[in-house]
């Protein structure tokens, strides 16, 4: 008795506990397939090609490999690899046919898969056995169409897009100007007969009912309407039979970021639905085409470019597949994908969007949109104050760089949320140099973390001193001290080289002058004020240079003002000026031989210490937003994806030789690129295998280079340089950015570079003007 009832005990609690196993498999359903895998390698980095079904298996060639993704997968699976398509050549050389297939695309018809090979024109039956992808059934392809340049150097084209449906071949030629006739191809795969078909401009298609296609319209070629509106893609519906087209009058969303880039369709005929996507969205379209729901979100902002041929797909679970190169996202098909996703604005736009996207597919819960403030999805730092007066701030995260907004006015209004609660923001700011996080944090408080790190220092090329037997200058009187040389002897005994890449050296000279001497002031907390000693002796210096050559003018409309002008910036220059300084370019591999360039950041007058103002973005989020948590993880999500290069060259502590992480794999990628090379080049004949000369030995000769100097990410020497620049840097304030804009709105040192003022007239004018702002300021 007892034993039966421990058996009812335990039948109750299993009974009990399904709808808890139930979901515990709702909530560990896999909703991507990649994560960030294919963009966290920086150096060789991958990407999906295209994406077919056949049967209950989806599968999706990258430009290296091929995965596939069942039922109970938890990611995709990598099967085998393919041929690179880096390094596939697509000129014809007319041995096509004797080389094993290559298969470029894949597409899925029922249970069965197909493969082209565009260079042998041909579509294959194939199927994936072990780690061989096997053909069989060849079916040979017009694709003629699709051929283009000279004869004795022809090669194959992509297409726009392929549709397989019912024993059809539809492709859509690209093309990037006004043709005449028709763009889309159908080739019927039982006979063989290629059919042009005179409709254009289908940006993507879908087979629909009643024989029919449905696809999205938009002519690339007017994108803008005559008010300078983009226009949206328009669903037409295409019947093969007749070529006959039936504009719908419903419009499919534009991206964010792009009004060129239109992605797949897919057409479900049991439910009568259609879905389309953008970047950040998944809509699904009802009752005929009346009814538009969101029913998903995407996480792929700022990032639409990258969508891929069977982009959207649908899955045996009663899901979708959308692809984009850098993912597959699985959705549902109602607002039941809408669960669980915090969506959040940002104000302003950020150069590294790649790092952004692989920092929301590690939080796919997480969606990032512009916000809809005004048309560009911009927030100025007029549009967010006014929005914190108005009390409606509709915006989560807000890049911010430090020479625009007024940091510590929006901190000192509570704008700004702290952001020291989360431990990976924290640790981040706790290892970064000083003299950024002064600015940034307030009594222990995080209100902003750094994202982005430029500099526009002036730059010597070490090769060059060497040769020419010159010091490289260490501080500003110094480097006058080079000019003045290089003006009175260098420039005629050395005509292969210039100083400088302008014509204009002395207007180079007095912007030079003028940042450094700007920098020395804000760099040490001083206002800016040009009634100095330092300051006059300066200019005058700069002013008395006989320059010569140095200071040209070219007619470019005569011949000999042309030839004058090719004369002179074919020569090399000796320093260069406005060449950005990024961390990962400052590598020992991109920083080596000729080309090694060191930063100089000069100290004003001697005795002084060297500072330049930090080109640095920030990411903060709004104390208003009702999503701080999401925000902060998404902000700590990006940190953890910045280059290895980030994070050191901002860690002061960091000594030592640094080995490359990613060597190994940088050098199978050249030493496969070379591979791929030779062979080619021993497949071409006469002028193609001329024409690959240069190819082959580029490729050699960086794999050389390669290996010589890619073992290392950082050597000492390399960190030195990276570090000393590092440390000099400041953080611009509100009162700084105050001062330096008030002055250049001011176009004072334009007339003084004129001569339209003099040195003291200018200086007078100057710090009235700085005086005034001062004193509004406070």
């Amino acid at each position: 008795m007892k034993h039966r009832a421990n058996r009812m005990l335990a039948l109750v609690m299993a009974l009990c506990l399904l709808p808890l196993v139930s979901l515990a498999a709702e909530e560990t359903k896999t909703t991507n397939l990649f994560g960030s895998a294919l963009m966290d390698n920086l150096y060789t980095p991958d990407s999906i090609f295209c994406v077919a079904r056949a049967g209950n298996t989806l599968y999706i060639r990258t430009e290296t490999a091929l995965y596939t993704y069942q039922e109970g997968d938890a990611r995709a699976v990598r099967r085998m690899d393919m041929p690179s398509m880096y390094g596939i050549d697509y000129f014809m050389t007319g041995n096509e046919d004797k080389n094993p297939p290559c298969i470029t695309y894949l597409l899925g018809e029922g249970d069965t898969l197909y493969g082209l090979n565009i260079k042998q024109q041909t579509l294959y039956t194939v199927a994936l056995e072990g780690d061989t992808l096997a053909t069989s059934s060849p079916i040979k392809l017009d694709m003629s169409a699709f051929q283009s340049g000279e004869d004795e150097r022809p090669h194959m084209e992509h297409p726009a897009w392929i549709v397989l449906h019912d024993g059809t071949l539809f492709m859509k030629k690209q093309h990037y100007g006004d043709i005449e006739g028709g763009d889309l191809y159908s080739t019927d795969l039982k006979t063989g007969q290629t059919t042009l078909h005179n409709v254009r401009d289908l940006q993507s298609m879908a087979p629909y009912k009643d024989g029919q296609m449905i696809a999205l319209h938009l002519d690339m070629q007017n994108v803008y309407d005559e008010n300078g509106e983009v226009q949206k893609p328009e669903f037409w519906l295409f019947n093969p039979k007749d070529d006959s087209t039936t504009p719908l009058g419903v419009y499919a969303s534009n991206t964010e970021d792009s009004p060129y880039e239109v992605g797949s369709i897919y057409y479900d005929a049991q439910e009568d639905s259609l879905y389309t996507y953008t970047d950040t969205d998944l809509y699904r379209y009802d009752d005929g085409l009346k009814t538009r729901r969101l029913v998903g979100h995407l996480p792929m902002f700022g990032n639409f470019w990258a969508t891929k041929m069977g982009g959207l797909l649908p899955l045996w679970d009663g899901r979708l597949a959308v692809t984009f190169g850098s993912n597959v996202y699985l959705r549902e098909r109602t607002e039941k994908g809408l669960e669980g996703i915090t969506v959040l604005t940002m104000g302003a736009g950020i150069d590294a969007t790649h790092i952004l996207v692989r920092a929301l597919m590690d939080n796919d819960d997480i969606v990032l949109r512009h916000v809809d403030a005004n048309q560009y999805g911009y927030i100025g730092p007029e549009e967010l104050n006014l929005m914190f007066l108005t009390g409606s701030v509709p915006v989560d995260i807000m890049p911010m760089n430090a020479y625009q907004y007024d940091f510590g006015q929006l901190v000192a209004k509570g704008y700004l949320a702290d952001l020291s609660g989360n431990d990976k923001i924290k640790a981040y700011m706790d290892k970064i140099a000083p003299n950024l996080t002064n600015t940034l944090m307030r009594d222990g408080k995080i209100y902003a973390v750094p994202a982005q790190l430029m500099l526009f220092p002036m730059g010597a090329y070490v090769s060059i001193f060497e040769k020419l037997n010159l010091n490289i200058p260490e501080t500003f009187p110094q480097f006058i001290d080079l000019v003045e040389h290089w003006a009175a002897d260098l420039q005629e005994e050395h005509t292969e080289y210039m100083l400088f890449g302008s014509s204009d050296a002395r207007r180079e000279m007095l912007r030079l002058a003028m940042d450094c001497y700007m920098d020395s002031r804000f760099g040490t907390g001083q206002d800016l004020t040009f009634d100095t000693p330092e300051f006059r002796e300066t200019m005058q210096r700069i002013n008395g240079i006989p320059y010569g050559d140095m200071v040209m003018e070219f007619d470019y409309d005569s011949a000999e003002g042309q030839s004058q002008a090719d004369d002179f910036y074919n020569r090399t220059p000796v320093l260069e000026t406005g060449m950005g300084y990024e961390a990962e370019f400052m590598t020992a591999m991109n920083n080596r031989g000729e080309r090694r360039s060191i930063p100089l950041i000069l100290p004003f007058a001697e005795g002084q210490k060297a500072y330049a103002q930090c080109d640095l973005t920030m990411l903060t989020v709004m104390a208003t937003s009702p999503h701080q948590e999401a925000a902060a993880r998404l902000i700590a999500s990006y940190i953890d994806k910045l280059p290895l290069t980030t994070h050191i060259a901002l860690d002061l502590s960091v000594t030592g030789e640094i080995p490359n992480p990613d060597y190994e794999s940088g050098l199978v990628f050249w030493q496969e690129n070379l591979k791929n090379t030779e062979a080619r080049y021993a497949e071409a004949q006469g002028a193609a295998k001329s024409n690959m000369e240069s190819d082959l030995e580029y490729t050699r000769q960086s794999l050389a280079d390669y290996q010589e100097d890619a073992r290392c990410l950082y050597r000492q020497e390399d960190l030195d340089i990276l570090h000393g620049m590092v440390s000099k840097l400041y953080v611009m304030t509100g009162l700084m950015n105050a001062q330096r804009h008030a002055f250049y709105n001011a176009s004072l040192f334009d007339q003084y570079e004129n001569g339209q003022l003099t040195l003291d007239q200018f200086i007078k004018q100057a710090d009235d003007v700085l005086r005034l702002v001062r004193l509004e300021y406070q």
